[in-house]
């Protein structure tokens, strides 16, 4: 699949699985857990000592006679369960970012789809190898906390301290509540402002088309299974409305504000070495910006307009062609409408 999607102009990124949540207590998860416990303590006595199992008998004489347990247990037991889940996750992903990172174009981003204040696992260390986060926007109750909805954005905005996406969030109504009651008039749009409003690059919604049958034909879509819209009048701001929120909310100062210093930059912009001058220096082992061949002899005074003669075509291409695909540091495939292919 990365072979073949993953220069295409259309795919913008991979989602790894969905909803990375519930572990597995089961023989298999148990045996690994017992050699991640071996692989970082070396020996069982040192283990017993770090947890201090000696208090209520909990001293173990092997590594295989340690339980796997969610709870009621001792708390360093758990904790090492936590961190052995979470490295357990953090591999399960890399796994699939080293298949696709050697097919897929620099500019597709890798990331998943986390689920608010599920802790399940430390999210921190497993968005530590992602590109971007994400999240899923569903109003598990039926009461729309906005309050609650935000810090859960900022959440998200803190697992890589940039931007992020909305992956999933509901039209108007889940199915899988005690009590699906629809969200207020008005609620949807109010979700995806919020959501912008807090970091989010996309706001994406579960589902689009309503699924004639299967676990979740009765979720909320924004197509019905007819094929008309559902409540896109209420997702869609109108341009007016737009324009409304830009012209009470932008004001010239915010600007004047942020830019006053653009050109001083930070700590790491200003030790950044320079060369000094007025003249740009051209480097010779520069493989993205390099000096054009045709500036070589050439005077101050042009030389006056002659035909050209000899030329020779360098390079046949096919549609949506830019100057990034053909600057050094971009790529064709030869698969591409841009390679003819």
């Amino acid at each position: 699949m990365a072979r073949r999607y993953g220069h295409n102009p259309d795919v913008v990124g991979w989602q790894l699985g969905t909803e990375f949540a519930a572990p597995d207590f089961g023989p298999t998860a148990q045996t690994q857990f017992h050699a991640w416990l071996k692989n970082k303590y070396g020996a069982i006595a040192n283990l017993n000592q770090k947890w201090a199992t000696a208090y209520w008998s909990q001293t173990y004489n092997n590594f295989n006679q340690i339980p796997v347990r969610a709870d009621h247990e001792n708390p360093a037991l758990l904790l090492d369960w936590k961190r052995f889940v979470s490295d357990t996750w953090k591999s399960y992903a890399q796994n699939q970012i080293n298949a696709l990172r050697p097919n897929i174009d620099p500019r597709q981003f890798i990331t998943t789809n986390t689920m608010g204040w599920f802790n399940g696992f430390n999210e921190y260390e497993l968005h530590s190898i992602l590109d971007i986060a994400a999240w899923d926007d569903y109003i598990s109750t039926d009461h729309y906390d906005y309050l609650d909805n935000g810090a859960r954005h900022d959440l998200t905005r803190g697992y890589k301290r940039k931007n992020f996406w909305v992956m999933e969030t509901e039209p108007a109504f889940v199915n899988w509540r005690k009590t699906n009651t629809p969200l207020k008039k008005g609620q949807v749009i109010d979700m995806a402002w919020q959501a912008i409003g807090h970091g989010a690059n996309a706001v994406e919604y579960w589902q689009w088309r309503s699924a004639p049958n299967g676990q979740e034909e009765y979720h909320g879509t924004l197509i019905g299974a007819d094929g008309k819209p559902v409540y896109m009048r209420d997702i869609w701001p109108s341009a007016d409305e737009v324009s409304s929120v830009m012209r009470d909310s932008l004001q010239r100062e915010m600007f004047v504000e942020r830019y006053s210093d653009v050109f001083t930059g930070d700590e790491h912009w200003q030790s950044l070495p320079t060369a000094g001058g007025d003249r740009y220096e051209w480097s010779d082992t520069s493989t993205y910006v390099r000096q054009p061949t045709f500036f070589d002899g050439m005077g101050a005074d042009p030389e006056p307009v002659r035909d050209i003669t000899g030329a020779r075509v360098l390079g046949l291409l096919g549609d949506s062609v830019t100057t990034d695909h053909i600057s050094p540091a971009g790529s064709i495939s030869p698969t591409t409408p841009r390679a003819g292919g």
